[in-house]
């Protein structure tokens, strides 16, 4: 149990060390791209994508949650109100992938993390982040970066499997 613990603090770490290293030695260039259930908690979710040889890294945004807390009317005038506070919150992934080939048709691994941050004021007030969510597949890239379509399957930290696809242009 400590040794999953432990493993889990320090595969986001190792992915992001990874991706920090390998980005200047890669030729790649920026991509964004729509992506079905890309983020994995997102059915919808937009993604950047560093695309390299061999190696991508891809940072995506599942959604985002803005709520206020409360609300009250003033009773001497109902045209006045005050909110107590209020929190915003975003989640999505970050994930790196190993291309093989440099052709038109890239096979490749990927494993990744689910990420989250979140900040609130008032009577919510705080600042958090998050890593957890672990997934690792097998996918194909068709395209070339200027306009390509992916799609992959995945298993994640229970056992889960699901699908992603999308479709992608260059920066």
């Amino acid at each position: 149990m400590k040794a999953m613990m432990r493993l889990k603090q320090w595969v986001p770490g190792f992915l992001v060390t990874l991706c920090s290293v390998q980005a200047p030695l890669a030729r790649a260039e920026w991509t964004a791209n729509v992506g079905y259930h890309n983020p994995v908690d997102a059915t919808i979710g937009l993604n950047l994508l560093y695309f390299g040889k061999p190696w991508a890294f891809e940072v995506g945004l599942g959604w985002i949650d803005a709520s206020t807390d409360k609300t009250t009317t003033d009773k001497s005038s109902s045209s006045k109100t005050k909110t107590t506070g209020g929190s915003v919150a975003a989640a999505g992934d970050v994930d790196v992938k190993y291309l093989f080939g440099a052709s038109k048709f890239r096979p490749y691994v990927q494993a990744g993390v689910g990420v989250g941050i979140g900040a609130g004021a008032g009577s919510s007030a705080g600042l958090g982040a998050s890593a957890g969510g672990l997934f690792a597949g097998i996918g194909l890239m068709l395209g070339s970066p200027g306009f390509y379509g992916y799609g992959s399957y995945n298993s994640d930290k229970y056992g889960d499997t699901f699908a992603q696809g999308g479709l992608g242009v260059s920066l």
